[in-house]
């Protein structure tokens, strides 16, 4: 392929496992909650079965920067700042044009969006499609985690940032 056809994508993840705190606290110390409840695979299988018994339709996306949607919550105690690669500084942090003589040591900034990775973003990003899911209609089902359920009989299936939807095939649709 011509290289002007070429395309680049890059995702940043946070390395939960390489985090520190300024008194030695691991993350789990940190933070209360640190884990999000994506649906099982038992889950997505039940949803197609029922698809396949009511002659529905399965169909499924990937939410485009899922984490990237949701605010990090702050608290009094905990500001999450995070280093960033040299790489990525702008050149306003540099005193030349050829970026060698760096203005800042360490500079940290201040984490305002969910990362993936982040002991904290899914949960954060769970919570925040939840919320999104019951405004529109959906029914979260009570013991099984990231299944939902519409009026019209509609299946939804979270897992992390892929939805799977089981309807008709006009409500299929119509929802796409």
């Amino acid at each position: 392929m011509p290289e002007q056809h070429w395309s680049w994508r890059a995702r940043a993840v946070y390395q939960g496992s390489n985090m520190w705190t300024k008194t030695g606290r691991t993350p789990l110390q940190v933070f209360d909650d640190v884990s999000s409840s994506p649906a099982s695979l038992l889950a997505a299988r039940c949803a197609f079965a029922a698809a396949l018994l009511q002659g529905w339709s399965g169909t499924y996306r990937d939410a485009v920067d899922a984490y990237l949607q949701v605010l990090m919550h702050t608290s009094n105690s905990i500001v999450d700042v995070v280093q960033l690669p040299r790489e990525w500084w702008p050149d306003s942090w540099f005193t030349d044009s050829a970026r060698t003589q760096c203005k800042y040591k360490n500079p940290a900034l201040p984490l305002t969006l969910a990362l993936p990775g982040h002991p904290k973003s899914g949960n954060l990003w769970d919570g925040h499609t939840d919320a999104l899911l019951v405004q529109r209609g959906w029914k979260k089902i009570e013991n099984w985690c990231g299944v939902y359920v519409h009026k019209d009989r509609s299946i939804l299936i979270v897992y992390v940032d892929d939805f799977a939807l089981i309807a008709s095939v006009q409500k299929a649709y119509e929802l796409s």
